[in-house]
């Protein structure tokens, strides 16, 4: 296969009904549209509303896959492709470890992860659940939750033969001891590991003075030549009611060659 290249981003869906989400979404399906990227795996379009308003400003993006969910993409995980894309199939994460509340375990049966085949690469689209207090320490009480919710993520790795791209919102921090197991157990190497800017912009959506953290990866099999990575989306964008951010997550790409 040829190289192609790839963006992961956290389009930011929730409120499900924020007056600004059209003209977000409008202005993130416009960039990739207008962008040479082949393949853009996205995280929270929660609902078939929420892809409405993407599908129609991408039109190039012919091939979309996703799981089916009560509201709509399972997940909220949508990929799409200029190039052809095999079947899709969407694995949710088991229901979470002992301990977590009722509002955490009911929200965990709506995570998992999409896997879908472009050739001979396998592209894997995931969002584990978010650690709303932003502690990655080891003994944080939202690691159990983490820990089981990667080894399931491992395990679905694990299982697919040939080159692997595995990207999206992982909600853990660039050198806590999760990743570091994670990429230990799967063998993934971080695309991004040479830029250390935090892809979540916690002191504009959560307050001044919260540290910011790079939680969204492009991890790849070794196999896998990973060249060109880089941040997108990182400024405001001119909408009519004044400059805002497309999203609380800054995107990620990379031109992925299978080898």
């Amino acid at each position: 296969m040829d190289q192609l290249t790839l963006a992961s981003l956290n389009t930011l869906g929730l409120p499900l009904r924020a007056k600004d989400l059209p003209a977000r979404y409008r202005a993130i399906a416009e960039f990739f549209e207008t962008s040479d990227i082949d393949v853009v795996c996205f995280q929270e379009v929660l609902t078939r509303w929420h892809l409405r308003q993407l599908r129609p400003a991408m039109p190039s993006f012919r091939h979309v896959r996703c799981g089916r969910g009560v509201m709509g993409p399972a997940g909220g995980l949508v990929t799409m492709s200029r190039r052809p894309l095999g079947r899709a199939r969407y694995h949710r994460f088991p229901a979470p470890a002992a301990g977590m509340s009722r509002v955490v375990q009911a929200k965990s049966l709506f995570k998992g992860s999409l896997v879908t085949r472009l050739d001979e690469l396998w592209i894997v689209n995931t969002h584990p659940m978010p650690n709303w207090e932003g502690d990655w320490s080891a003994g944080n009480r939202h690691g159990p939750m983490h820990r089981q919710q990667l080894n399931h993520l491992a395990r679905v790795v694990g299982r697919l033969d040939g080159p692997v791209v595995a990207c999206g919102d992982f909600n853990i921090a660039a050198g806590s001891t999760y990743l570091d197991d994670f990429l230990a157990a799967t063998g993934l190497v971080d695309a991004n590991a040479c830029d250390p800017t935090p892809t979540f912009r916690a002191e504009e959506f959560i307050g001044p003075g919260v540290p910011g953290h790079r939680i969204d990866f492009i991890l790849t099999t070794p196999s896998v030549t990973a060249t060109d990575p880089a941040l997108i989306l990182t400024g405001k964008h001119p909408f009519p009611t004044g400059a805002a951010y497309v999203s609380d997550h800054l995107g990620l790409r990379a031109t992925l060659t299978p080898g």
